[in-house]
């Protein structure tokens, strides 16, 4: 008799074709995980990004309000600014990626009490945004699209800031607060001990803010009715333009480019960043020379992907603005 035969086949490998069916599911899978896990980290990087240029937006408007709801006026004599703005051209800010880019943004110039101040003492206030090296103030590199703030004096707010609007104190370029915050052609009062220089607005120490795009503010007013109005169209309110004043008259009423008895209600206050995108692409090309200028369709595009705009209203409370000729 024969033993039986206990052995059996030997087991086969995989094959070629398993082998590469494997790898080809192992890939997918890996591929769609890895998709998954980037979709996430974007996701969370993007409200990352957003809640971090929220916190840095709202402490900068913090400030804003603070200081303009101080906006000083007196009963006067003489004409006097208290409020000014200056549209930021594109010269001025030299923005990398042309004209369609350039933001429209304002220089604000006013008499306040400074966030910081330890006296409470008026003092004129002025923000720019700017494209500048915070370091240097000049020069190609390095360069950041910022919101700087500077201020004067007390003393030399008191000697000149009330009275730069009037014909025998105005400086030569009549250009009011706006000299007034330039060190280098402000106007200078005949008392030799007056502290004559206002902070530089473009050193590193009064950049309030970096990555900005824009500045603008919006006022609305009181009619002789006693309602809330605006310049613009319904629905679409303009923001301060070049040049606009706030003054106090001889007649002691409120004045905005000798347009009278208009008394500020409210302002909104709009600061748009850039995002971390839109800020490294700014810095790239601001090392280099502008761009060409691109439609208008594709800065549009590009300025809604990677910009964040925060607002903020200001009241005005009293009857700091108030005419003596309205009720």
């Amino acid at each position: 008799m024969h033993s039986p035969d206990h052995s059996s086949p030997q087991r086969k490998g995989f094959t070629l074709i398993e082998i590469l069916a494997a790898t080809a599911i192992m890939s997918v899978a890996m591929l769609m995980v890895l998709s998954i896990v980037a979709f996430v980290m974007n996701g969370w990087n993007r409200g990352t990004d957003a809640i971090e240029a929220s916190g840095r937006a709202q402490f900068t408007l913090d400030i804003i309000e603070k200081e303009l709801s101080t906006l000083s006026t007196r009963k006067s004599t003489e004409n006097y600014e208290f409020l000014k703005i200056k549209e930021t051209s594109s010269t001025d800010i030299n923005f990398p990626m042309g004209n369609n880019f350039t933001p429209k943004s304002y220089e604000l110039y006013f008499l306040g009490i400074p966030s910081d101040s330890a006296t409470d003492a008026v003092q004129c206030i002025a923000y720019q945004v700017r494209f500048e090296n915070p370091l240097t103030g000049s020069g190609t590199k390095n360069r950041i699209m910022g919101l700087f703030r500077a201020k004067s004096t007390p003393r030399a707010t008191i000697l000149n800031g009330y009275k730069l609007v009037t014909k025998d104190q105005a400086p030569a370029s009549n250009d009011g607060l706006v000299d007034f915050m330039d060190s280098s052609d402000r106007y200078v009062n005949t008392d030799s001990s007056d502290e004559q220089h206002a902070s530089n607005l473009k050193n590193a120490s009064n950049l309030l803010l970096s990555d900005v795009y824009s500045l603008q503010f919006i006022p609305y007013y009181w009619d002789n009715n006693n309602n809330i109005t605006y310049s613009g169209t319904l629905g679409n309110p303009e923001p301060l333009n070049n040049g606009q004043i706030f003054a106090i008259t001889a007649q002691n009423a409120a004045s905005l480019d000798g347009d009278m008895n208009r008394r500020l209600a409210y302002m909104d206050v709009i600061l748009t960043l850039l995002t971390k995108n839109g800020a490294s692409f700014v810095r790239q090309k601001g090392n280099y020379s502008a761009i060409q200028d691109p439609p208008s369709q594709q800065a549009e595009a590009w300025i809604r992907q990677n910009t964040q705009t925060f607002s903020r209203r200001i009241s005005f409370q009293g009857e700091l603005f108030q005419s003596t000729d309205n009720p």
